[in-house]
């Protein structure tokens, strides 16, 4: 019915919503990649046993590897729907504190290597965000609008047509020739709702089914009551099923 309708709705935008979010991680990921390369040939260029040399460029780099590792924190927490990379981003958070400790301590060769290490652990995040990105299910994003703007649209329609068709419910009790001509005008609003849309073959099925419904409802209008009102119920339920 009509909640399954917004539930749709709603399922599509979230899948974009997840999809934008990988990218969007995984572009600060490859951004963090080049910036955790410029520490480390800095680091490679510095002489860290002569500490009282080169302090302020030693203090430096322990604060841009430090100002690293709290940017990857921040990703892993980012990236909630992500799963497959917050391993990976956990480990490269894990080696930065370690190039950081082993800067704080001069031990350059020891710091480069967890270094490095934070480079493979943030290429290797930003490939599995790749790929769930280029996996997910959403469809692309031009053809994603269309179809929220479709399934919205028919929403509203369908809630206009289901208040006609309980006024034709009510007219089927004392004056059925109202209740055919309010059954008619609800088959043929029925009929246009699929029109240039783009709809899930589920939806428009349901559409159609309560098409046929009315459009019977409206050949039931010279039966006596009791026909009159169960033939317009079953319509009404079809535009609930739609």
């Amino acid at each position: 019915g009509l909640g399954a309708l917004l539930e749709r709705v709603e399922k599509v935008q979230g899948l974009l919503d997840n999809k934008a979010e990988r990218r969007s991680v995984e572009e600060k990921v490859r951004k963090l990649v080049e910036r955790q390369e410029e520490v480390r040939n800095q680091t490679d260029r510095t002489d860290l046993n002569k500490p009282e040399a080169n302090k302020p460029e030693t203090k430096k780099l322990e604060q841009q590897q430090d100002d690293i590792r709290r940017q990857i924190a921040q990703l892993a927490e980012d990236a909630r729907q992500a799963d497959a990379a917050k391993p990976s981003l956990e480990k490269a958070r894990a080696a930065a504190f370690e190039a950081t400790a082993e800067l704080l301590q001069g031990n350059q060769p020891e710091a480069m290597a967890q270094q490095n290490e934070v480079l493979k652990q943030l290429a290797r995040a930003a490939e599995q965000l790749d790929s769930e990105a280029t996996a997910d299910t959403a469809p692309k994003d031009t053809d994603a609008e269309k179809l929220i703007a479709d399934l919205e649209a028919t929403r509203d329609d369908l809630k206009k047509i289901a208040q006609q068709q309980q006024k034709a419910s009510e007219a089927t009790k004392t004056n059925p020739a109202e209740a055919r001509k309010q059954e008619t005008e609800v088959a043929r609003k029925l009929a246009e709702v699929p029109k240039e849309r783009q709809l899930p073959t589920a939806v428009q099925t349901g559409v159609e089914e309560a098409r046929d419904e009315a459009t019977r409802a409206a050949r039931q209008m010279n039966q006596p009551e009791q026909q009159r009102r169960q033939a317009a119920e079953q319509a009404e339920q079809a535009i609930d099923r739609a």
